[in-house]
């Protein structure tokens, strides 16, 4: 999570803040692959212990994601450059950003927010093709960006 704006990393990502039904919650956007999800944040003991949560959160989107538990890249993130947070700074990746949380808050004017919704919200935010990715969608980039074979 560095402030690079042309660091193009796996281990890069952005983060930016939404209000869901009065709470916050955190996107987390991968600047390569714009593998994206939202999380609650809700104390400020969590908000102290941000990066061991996102590595929570992010060992448990890949389990989401790709059937099974693939903690060996939550451990390398972790081991490399978790130490920096930064605001977005990309054009590109906040215009995708800005997408998604529309999507996010339209999803839950419409079906409210629970966890599952939060789930299918994650869930489908990362099956949608996107033009930056050549119409790929990110499930599948960050797919290949972190070599799982499924």
């Amino acid at each position: 999570m560095t402030d690079n704006k042309y660091n193009n990393e796996i281990d890069n990502w952005y983060i930016d803040q939404i209000i869901l039904e009065r709470k916050k919650y955190f996107l987390f956007t991968n600047s390569k692959t714009l593998f994206s999800f939202f999380t609650y944040f809700g104390t400020t003991k969590e908000i102290r212990n941000f990066a061991q949560i996102f590595l929570s959160f992010y060992t448990e989107q890949l389990t989401r994601s790709f059937g099974h538990n693939y903690i060996g890249k939550a451990k390398d993130i972790q081991n490399s450059k978790l130490n920096t947070f930064g605001k977005t700074n990309s054009r590109s990746i906040l215009g995708s950003m800005n997408d998604f949380k529309l999507n996010a808050k339209s999803r839950v004017i419409n079906n409210g927010l629970n966890t599952e919704i939060l789930n299918s919200i994650n869930y489908y935010t990362n099956q949608m093709p996107m033009g930056a990715l050549k119409y790929k969608t990110l499930f599948e980039i960050h797919k290949i960006s972190l070599n799982v074979t499924k």
